[in-house]
């Protein structure tokens, strides 16, 4: 059995893009554990309410939990997809962080996504 674990799972368009394929996957059915991660508890719920919801539209069986804890979630990992938001602060000047400014304006956010096998 395959385990994907997503951090940052509160993301639920990237979620359902990404597992959308996954679980339509005849190949994957019975075959596919996902394990969701998220900071916020309401964003964690929503995320295993749609996944519950997709698996059961594609009838892939796949065996689906959400995980509070980080390190939990990443134990036994075969994959990982980490979804992060980088929000640079407002009222920064140049020259305030240790390294060149970042490629957007104070106030913007920028999602980051990174897939990996373990």
């Amino acid at each position: 059995m395959a385990r994907i674990v997503f951090i940052g799972a509160g993301d639920v368009e990237l979620l359902r893009r990404a597992l959308s394929a996954l679980l339509l996957a005849s190949e994957l059915h019975g075959e596919l554990e996902v394990v969701l991660h998220d900071d916020d508890p309401g964003r964690l719920a929503t995320a295993e309410t749609l996944v519950r919801a997709l698996d059961a539209e594609a009838g892939a069986a796949a065996k689906i939990r959400s995980v509070f804890d980080r390190r939990q979630a990443l134990a036994d990992a075969d994959f990982v997809v980490s979804r992060v938001h980088v929000q640079r602060a407002q009222g920064l000047t140049a020259g305030a962080g240790s390294g060149p400014d970042p490629p957007f304006r104070p106030g913007t956010l920028l999602t980051a996504v990174s897939s990996w096998p373990c």
